[in-house]
């Protein structure tokens, strides 16, 4: 497929994307499901993106339900009672991109044979006439849902909505589960990106999403409990201690995970940290399809991509969530003990590392055979290649965007995460040439 990604279909407004694919998209869904759940999040181009893509899918006969500006877990939330969903987002890419992601009706995202079909339908043409209802109800539902599943909460935190589409909902939420919120950057604004700051490995992504100095400052001004920050669609959550320091994906996963009694779904660069307090764990592909997917299929409890901040939870739906994590964070903060489980899970020291092949795909042969050679504990080759030695792990992977191949590893202590590390940058060098 050339149009999907590894998210749905993205790209810069006015490029790859614009109101005319919108059309197209929303007659090729239209042509193979009849009832649609549409929405879209702050971007200034969404709502003219998402109105194009109503018509489209109404011109194929289709029963189309519009809620304008909503998260896109709200619009997952949504679609429960439809036969699927869109929601025109970029998440949390730059203002000037723009894209669509669909859902199924248990909040599971579109898996790749699904985008494929839906690929291959592109060329259907409207000839039918539908219907185009506009909603109000999907936050109020939504809010409702999760008010039945979190208990009463007394308690202070900051509520960051990134000027994104968590305005719609975040505050209103945690204001009903009966908190004090002190509301930050919560005005939609299409245009706001936040300020740069010094990329920290530990944190992801979360320092180009998000202005954590102001966001952490403002949890220890108001002495709150604590401090949720979220991406631009909200399917994310970035969390602050009590102290206003920012806690780690992996730290935050592994915390949550100490929780269940079930299985956790994670991805194939999980830390060992989350495996360490997870009851057991089953690791699948990068990406939310994948995890939901388990999650469905293995009756599993939790899940996660960690370093992303996206957190499962199938007692609500399976699509990732950061509005609904946050309220269970708070419900277990509540509790008294989550910030002693967040102190003392298990650390491991993890490095990343990355060597430039644009031959990436077909290198990975040659990497596995090397690989095999040294005899690892374990084998995982699902996504990449990972490699269980006796004293940590690797991960060898190319990237899917760039003619790179990309390097995780992680080791008891320093020096052995060290040493897994320069092993399979060798290896991967070695057998690329470089």
């Amino acid at each position: 497929m050339s149009l999907f990604g590894t998210s749905g279909v993205r790209g810069i407004y006015g490029e790859k994307i614009n109101a005319a694919l919108a059309v197209r998209l929303g007659a090729a869904l239209g042509s193979r499901y009849q009832k649609i759940a549409v929405g879209h999040d702050h971007r200034l181009s969404s709502p003219l993106l998402a109105r194009a893509f109503c018509a489209g899918a109404a011109s194929t006969g289709a029963q189309v339900t519009f809620g304008g500006f909503v998260p896109t877990p709200v619009l997952a939330w949504a679609t429960r009672e439809q036969d699927a969903g869109c929601m025109v987002t970029a998440s949390h890419n730059p203002p000037n991109y723009n894209g669509f992601k669909f859902w199924n009706p248990d909040g599971s995202g579109f898996s790749k044979l699904q985008e494929g079909e839906l690929e291959k339908a592109l060329e259907k043409r409207g000839g039918k006439i539908g219907e185009i209802v506009e909603s109000g109800t999907f936050v109020d539902d939504y809010i409702n849902a999760v008010k039945k599943r979190i208990p009463k909460l007394d308690m202070k935190v900051v509520v960051d909505c990134n000027h994104g589409a968590a305005c719609a909902v975040a505050p209103k939420l945690f204001k009903a589960l009966g908190c004090e919120v002190i509301k930050l950057n919560s005005t939609p604004d299409g245009t706001y990106q936040p300020p740069k700051a010094d990329r920290i490995p530990a944190l992801g992504d979360w320092t180009k999403i998000g202005d954590l100095k102001k966001t952490g400052k403002e949890v220890v001004d108001s002495k709150s409990e604590a401090g949720f920050l979220f991406d631009g669609d909200a399917d994310r959550v970035f969390l602050f201690d009590k102290n206003g320091k920012p806690v780690s994906g992996d730290d935050l996963m592994a915390a949550l995970s100490s929780y269940v009694r079930g299985e956790v779904v994670s991805i194939v660069d999980a830390s060992s940290s989350v495996a360490s307090a997870a009851p057991s764990i089953h690791l699948v592909p990068v990406g939310d399809v994948y995890v939901s997917n388990a999650l469905r299929d293995r009756k599993a409890s939790f899940g996660g991509e960690a370093a992303a901040g996206t957190f499962f939870w199938p007692d609500l739906h399976l699509a990732p969530d950061g509005i609904y994590s946050a309220a269970k964070i708070a419900e277990k903060i509540q509790n008294q003990d989550f910030y002693f489980k967040l102190r003392t899970v298990d650390r491991f020291p993890i490095a990343r590392g990355r060597v430039s092949c644009k031959g990436r795909y077909a290198a990975m042969k040659k990497i596995l055979a090397r690989v095999n050679e040294l005899k690892p504990l374990s084998l995982l080759t699902l996504d990449g290649i990972r490699a269980e030695l006796s004293y940590g792990w690797f991960l060898i992977r190319p990237s899917g965007t760039e003619p790179i191949i990309r390097i995780t590893a992680q080791g008891k202590t320093a020096d052995k995460t060290g040493e897994a590390l320069r092993m399979a940058v060798r290896i991967v060098r070695e057998e690329t040439g470089k």
